[in-house]
């Protein structure tokens, strides 16, 4: 270990101090890099973290849809406030016919009408089991339109003050019966008279003639 050479020993011993001083400093150098990979990175790989979108937060109250908002059609009444029901007093049902006299190639349109008379919003049906039109002549029935087409669905309207709901009908002159028979003959000529009813209101009878 002792230093040969021609230059003094306090020559070497330097050198060899400032070695070992190099190679301590690279081997501090190495440990403080690691010290800050380690801690930095807390032993997972940068690259494999993907920014996560926010998640969309949940309505507040004040943004919840309120009921008259929801798309659900016509109120239910069972819903707090819904519409009522419309009372059989506050409804009008009326008939017209499109002509007073029929020629035997012509066959009558009815139009059916139903009115709300009364003075507040109300539901009312006027689907085809609501609905009906009977012709008749004297006492003799010659034909209702739940003869053939009984029952039907239910389609409940709202109606405001004063609002109308229509519908027409074309009578092909054909007499019908419960239960539909076939072949049933045409009404002769004479005189008639058409009646509609929604639900249990009657319109008043409206008189034409068949030629």
């Amino acid at each position: 270990m002792r230093p040969v050479g021609p230059l003094p020993p306090g020559v070497y011993w330097l050198r060899r101090l400032l070695l070992v001083l190099l190679v301590v400093v690279l081997l501090a150098a190495v440990w403080w890099v690691y010290l800050r990979v380690t801690s930095d990175g807390s032993g997972t790989d940068p690259a494999a973290l993907v920014p996560s979108e926010s998640p969309t937060p949940n309505p507040s109250p004040s943004d919840a849809p309120s009921p008259a908002q929801s798309p659900t059609g016509q109120p239910s009444a069972s819903t707090p406030g819904a519409v009522p029901d419309c009372r059989p007093r506050e409804i009008t049902v009326s008939v017209t016919t499109d002509a007073s006299t029929y020629r035997a190639d012509e066959q009558p349109q009815f139009t059916l009408l139903v009115t709300n008379d009364g003075t507040v919003t109300c539901r009312r049906d006027v689907g085809q089991s609501a609905l009906e039109l009977v012709v008749s002549s004297g006492d003799v029935q010659a034909w209702s339109s739940d003869d053939c087409n009984p029952g039907g669905s239910s389609a409940v309207r709202t109606f405001g003050p004063g609002d109308q709901w229509s519908q027409a009908v074309t009578w092909s002159r054909q007499q019908s019966a419960p239960g539909c028979p076939s072949a049933e003959p045409l009404a002769p000529a004479g005189s008639y008279q058409v009646v509609a009813r929604n639900l249990q209101r009657l319109s008043e009878p409206a008189d034409f003639v068949l030629r």
